[in-house]
């Protein structure tokens, strides 16, 4: 008995060492969701598209769907409906919070798509940063935009002012921006403020855990490195 007893315990112990590690995975995956919708709303241009993130979180959503049809087709007798309306109630909450970061997400990028289209579709850097069905969107919405201004200003203009797509015409975003950050590394950051000391160098060295307002432009690359993170 004692040795039943504790190879009980054993396994229970490893079941919630496993569970454990299950919620600590999914906390990881929704944190990783949450920090790229927060970078993109702080950011005035476009993230890199993250597909492996953006495809798990789907199957996780249906997966929960999947999860709640179940429960509602097994509930049996009135104890059991207490409990499973329970459930159901928790992973609708999980659902609507997964749904919400996604459409914002998805809400935000087309915004500045739609505001940066000729910018985009001129710059490769900023089209490998858009997945396949932003690229069919933002060529669609480019034919759209072009026809309509053909139908109500460039059709009564000379050819010569026809042209949408030249330099000073195109709507770029303002990489001069100041955003909030914060260190996640240990970096050095340069600036182009200027103050009245001799001795100002443009470079300062901020350490982990320190928070900041700079020029985006002068943490850009440090961003993509994972060594700063924007908040918003």
């Amino acid at each position: 008995l004692k040795g039943f007893e504790t190879n009980k315990i054993s396994n229970e112990t490893s079941s919630n060492a496993g569970d454990n590690f299950d919620d600590q995975a999914e906390d990881a995956e929704y944190e990783q969701l949450k920090r790229w919708w927060t970078q993109e709303l702080a950011s005035p241009e476009l993230m890199p598209y993250d597909e492996e993130c953006i495809d798990m979180h789907l199957d996780l959503l249906q997966g929960q769907e999947d999860i709640i049809d179940r429960l509602m087709e097994g509930e049996r007798g009135a104890a059991s409906h207490s409990i499973t309306a329970l459930e159901v109630s928790v992973y609708r909450m999980e659902i609507d919070r997964l749904r919400f970061l996604l459409a914002d997400l998805a809400r935000c990028r087309l915004a500045k798509i739609e505001k940066y289209a000729l910018h985009i579709r001129g710059t490769p850097d900023q089209l490998d940063r858009l997945s396949d069905k932003e690229i069919d969107y933002l060529r669609e919405y480019g034919k759209l935009v072009q026809r309509h201004f053909e139908r109500t200003v460039l059709s009564h203009l000379p050819k010569a002012f026809r042209a949408i797509d030249t330099a000073e015409m195109i709507d770029s975003p303002d990489l001069d921006e100041y955003v909030f950050c914060r260190i996640l590394e240990t970096v050095e950051i340069e600036t182009d403020d200027r103050s009245d000391d001799d001795e100002y160098e443009g470079v300062g060295v901020h350490k982990s855990g320190s928070s900041l307002i700079v020029r985006y432009r002068t943490v850009k690359d440090l961003i993509e490195e994972g060594k700063v993170v924007l908040m918003y």
